[in-house]
């Protein structure tokens, strides 16, 4: 019954893990038997294993198309055994996918010796790129945003009931949202990609608040509360601008995907 591998087994993991601990439980086995790291002779099989069960079970369809055929391997194993005169038993079905060549270069990359370290890191990038990005909770997440952003405005004009303030407060929503995801999106995954995490979620929106309270001042200066000094008014709109994206930012960080620096 060996002809059928149990990719689940290989990499320690239950049958119903989700994809970011699937993706762990690889790394550390795949460090584990390197072959650089462990060499002896026995385990090349090993780790040509835990790499065919990575590259099935990291892929969703392939992932899909194993499970079935593990299904009707679990039924054959169940029924009773073919009697001689009927004919041998048919042979296990298996994944029609070969993994191994599909998943090589971003091992490589894994285990510390790529051959082209260039194309390993767009390779990453863009699987960062999709598990970013598939995600529901991720549009919904950016819209709240910046309506919470327009919310903040509006608080702080010297009439709320001022149609035209109220509109321009979440007219500067509007701009200074989308520009802060697509700026902070271009470094979190195309500048520096080292920077990708929770460090990258608080300190940008820290760096860019201090552009957006002189913006915030200067668009609603003829409909905003101009009570307050100067410095504690610039403090306030720096404070809406930093605690919501910074926040929100950390929020939509998957679990995991923090790097060591």
């Amino acid at each position: 019954m060996d002809s059928f591998k149990n990719y689940y087994s290989i990499l320690n993991v239950s049958e119903t893990a989700p994809h970011d601990e699937i993706k762990a439980a690889f790394r550390r086995m795949a460090r584990l038997y390197a072959p650089d790291v462990n060499p002896d002779p026995s385990v090349t099989r090993r780790f040509e294993e835990i790499l065919e069960a990575w590259g099935v079970l990291s892929d969703a369809a392939a992932r899909r198309e194993y499970d079935r055929s593990r299904g009707v391997w679990n039924l054959m194993e169940a029924s009773p055994p073919f009697s001689a005169g009927r004919g041998a038993a048919p042979s296990s079905p298996s994944p029609s996918i070969d993994p191994i060549d599909r998943v090589k270069v971003e091992q490589m990359r894994v285990l510390g010796h790529a051959p082209h370290r260039r194309a390993s890191r767009s390779r990453e990038r863009n699987t960062e790129v999709e598990e970013y990005f598939e995600r529901s909770g991720v549009p919904l997440l950016v819209l709240c945003s910046l309506l919470l952003l327009g919310v903040l405005g509006w608080l702080r004009l010297e009439n709320l009931g001022n149609g035209r303030g109220a509109l321009k407060a979440f007219l500067q929503g509007i701009i200074w949202g989308p520009l802060f995801w697509l700026s902070f999106w271009g470094i979190r995954f195309h500048v520096f990609t080292l920077w990708a995490g929770r460090k990258l979620g608080v300190l940008y929106p820290c760096l860019l608040g201090a552009a957006y309270a002189f913006f915030a001042r200067w668009f609603l200066r003829d409909v905003r509360d101009a009570a307050l000094p100067f410095g504690m008014d610039w403090l306030l709109w720096y404070a809406s601008f930093v605690i919501i994206f910074a926040a929100f930012a950390v929020l939509l960080e998957p679990k995991g995907s923090e790097r060591p620096m």
